[in-house]
C-alpha cells in the first residue's frame, strides 16, 4: 500500500464525522498568514498563500525521477526535497536543483546549519540516521547517528532549534529518543503508544498518533505524562504547526466526484475547532512546511 493510499484510508475513517467549523456556524473564521509549501503530486511542489489561497507551482521534477513526500525548509525560498532516486536535492525556485547525495526524510536545523536524514548503504537494505552540515550548497562533516531499521514514519521531529525526537519502531516495540545537536547525545525517552507527528510548542508536548490500531490523536509530554486526548483530530493527517497562532494544519479525507480527495484543514488548539481552508490539498507530517 502506498503512503498516500494508506493516509487516505486513515483520513476517510472519520472523514465526515467532524463538527462544522466556526465560520460554517456563523462564527469568526480563522485568519491565517504565511505560505504553505507542500508536495502536491508525484511531480510538483506547490506554494499556497494562506491569506489569499492562491497556489503557485515552485518546483517540478525532472524526467527521470518523481518526488517523494519529504520536504524541509532551509532559508528564504530554498528547501531540501527527497526524490524517488533516493537522493536529496537542494532547490531554489527558478534555479536548477542541486543533488546533495543519497538520503531521505530530511529535517533541517538552521541555527546549526545541519541536516538530519536517513540513508541506506549499498550492501544493506536498512536505513541509518545521519547528521551533516549544509555549507555552500554541499553536505559536509557527515556522521552516522544511529543504525536503524526505522519504520515508515519520519524518524526525526524537530522540537526546538537544538533538539529532535527520534521515533524507532522495531521488533513490535517502540523506541523514542531525544537527539541533541549541541552534544550529539541520543537519550532514551519514557514514551509509549505514540507515533510522533508534530510538536505543540505552546505546551511543549508531542502530537501523537496510534502506532498500531484504530486512529487516535493525543498530546503527550516528553516524560511520558500529561496525556490529553484530541478526539477532533482523529483521522486527520497532521501537517505543520503554526506556533504564533497555536494552530495545526492537516488534511481530512472525503469522497468527491472523482473518488478519494483531501481538504486542507486547520485545528485551533485554543478553541478546539476545525475549519476547512482549501480543497484538494493533501499534506501530512514531513510532507509540508510553513514559512512567512
Amino acid at each position: 500500500m502506498s503512503a498516500r493510499r494508506g493516509m487516505g484510508r486513515a483520513l476517510l475513517w472519520l472523514g465526515c464525522g467532524f463538527a462544522l467549523s466556526g465560520s460554517a456556524l456563523g462564527g469568526e473564521a480563522m485568519q491565517l498568514s504565511g505560505k504553505l509549501i507542500y508536495v502536491g503530486s508525484i511531480s510538483v511542489a506547490t506554494e499556497l498563500n494562506l491569506a489569499t489561497l492562491e497556489r503557485r507551482e515552485i518546483y517540478k521534477r525532472d524526467e527521470k525521477t518523481s518526488l517523494r513526500s519529504e520536504i524541509t525548509h532551509v532559508n528564504h525560498d530554498t528547501f531540501v526535497i527527497a526524490q524517488s532516486d533516493n537522493q536529496l536535492y537542494l532547490v531554489t525556485p527558478g534555479q536548477s536543483a542541486k543533488k546533495l547525495g543519497p538520503g531521505s526524510k530530511p529535517v533541517y536545523f538552521p541555527k546549526h546549519q545541519k541536516l538530519l536524514f536517513t540513508s541506506s548503504r549499498p550492501e544493506e537494505a536498512r536505513p541509518r540516521l545521519y547528521e551533516a552540515r549544509l555549507v555552500n550548497d554541499e553536505l559536509r562533516e557527515i556522521k552516522e547517528i544511529h543504525a536503524g531499521p526505522f519504520g515508515l514514519a519520519n524518524p526525526f521531529l524537530a522540537i526546538s532549534e537544538d533538539e529532535a525526537v527520534v521515533y524507532w519502531p522495531h521488533n513490535n516495540a517502540e523506541h523514542h529518543y531525544r537527539y541533541k545537536l549541541n552534544s550529539g547525545a541520543l537519550e532514551p525517552l519514557p514514551i509509549k503508544n505514540c507515533r510522533p507527528v508534530g510538536w505543540r510548542a505552546a505546551t511543549q508536548q508531542l502530537i501523537c498518533e496510534n502506532p498500531d490500531g484504530p486512529p487516535f490523536a493525543a498530546l503527550l509530554s516528553l516524560d511520558g505524562k500529561g496525556r490529553v486526548d484530541l478526539p477532533k483530530l482523529r483521522g486527520i493527517a497532521k501537517g505543520p504547526y503554526l506556533m504564533a497562532q497555536d494552530i495545526l494544519l492537516g488534511s481530512r479525507g472525503r469522497i468527491g466526484l472523482r473518488g478519494e480527495t483531501y481538504d486542507l484543514v486547520a485545528y485551533d488548539f485554543k478553541t478546539n475547532t476545525i475549519e476547512k481552508i482549501a480543497e484538494e490539498i493533501a499534506i501530512a507530517s514531513g510532507w509540508a512546511y510553513w514559512t512567512e
